[in-house]
């Protein structure tokens, strides 16, 4: 009995000690990172497939921080694509949804979020990561449809099929 307990404690502790090791290292030059989750509502509600991206106010960051909501609006946030966590500092919150319209033959796309949201400059949303996990929640306002390319027609969008010769 003691065999199989010795047994088991040394799979799970080679098993334990693996995916310990197995985490990728961070590229060269990017600071420790710390877990972070947002949370975004529009009126109220979960804002589903939404783009999320932390611009930091370090301009010597060269590395991305982004990812997209679920459909609790909750979002994970991951630093160059692949590692969970962000370096600690300040970051205005960038948001994003899109959509295309179609109406009389016509197609343009609508933001499905105030477009001040979607640029570092107008953005009222900050974040200030500390080295911890991190959990921020934002409403986002009224749900919109603002315009935000010009209206083409399908031909124009979708271009001319190509035709079998």
């Amino acid at each position: 009995m003691l065999h199989k307990n010795i047994l088991s404690f040394t799979i799970i502790l080679l098993t334990a000690l693996c995916f310990a090791g197995c985490a990728p290292s961070l590229p060269k030059g990017m600071p420790p990172i710390y877990p972070c989750t947002i949370t975004l509502t529009q009126e109220g509600v979960p804002l589903k497939g939404a783009s999320v991206a932390l611009i930091p106010e370090d301009t010597t960051l060269n590395f991305t921080f982004a990812g997209t909501t679920t459909s609790s609006g909750n979002i994970e946030m991951y630093s160059h694509g692949k590692y969970r966590g962000i370096p600690a500092g300040k970051y205005k919150l960038v948001v994003t949804k899109k959509a295309n319209e179609i109406q009389n033959e016509k197609i343009w796309t609508v933001s499905l979020v105030d477009v001040k949201y979607t640029n570092p400059d107008t953005s009222p949303l900050q974040v200030d990561i500390a080295k911890k996990k991190n959990e921020f929640t934002f409403e986002l306002g009224q749900s919109v449809k603002i315009q935000i390319s010009p209206a083409q027609t399908l031909k124009q969008y979708y271009g001319t099929p190509d035709e079998d010769k």
